[in-house]
């Protein structure tokens, strides 16, 4: 086992142990996506739908199933929930949170184009 630094050291997320690689070197790691990973995924989801994700990251080389899932049901899915929020949508949430609570895909699968992220994020802002 070959020591990189001093045990007592600051090691900044690194791993004491040569070879190693520690979550947060992984997180690191991270890059942002494509026009064409994203034009991939929604032609793909037209295809065969949102859901199977697995099968779906084999049509991708770097991208794992759970980020194939986010990036539909935070970026894609929704892409017009950009524009404002209506007086409406805003009375709507608070009547719903009142009945419902923090239940935010319950909340927004009654909203046109929200996603639960940007319906709670809302919600936060009022």
């Amino acid at each position: 086992m070959e020591v990189k630094e001093s045990v007592t050291g600051n090691h900044s997320g690194r791993s004491i142990v040569k070879g190693e690689v520690t979550t947060k070197e992984k997180r690191n790691n991270r890059r942002l996506w494509t026009k064409e990973e994203d034009s991939l995924l929604e032609s793909l989801v037209l295809r065969f739908g949102a859901g199977g994700w697995k099968i779906l990251a084999k049509y991708f080389d770097e991208r794992s199933s759970s980020q194939l899932r986010a990036r539909w049901s935070h970026s894609l899915r929704c892409k017009d929930s950009k524009r404002p929020f209506s007086v409406q949508e805003d009375d709507y949430i608070l009547r719903m949170h009142q009945r419902y609570g923090n239940k935010w895909s319950l909340i927004a699968k009654e909203m046109s184009n929200r996603s639960d992220n940007s319906t709670k994020n809302r919600f936060r802002a009022l």
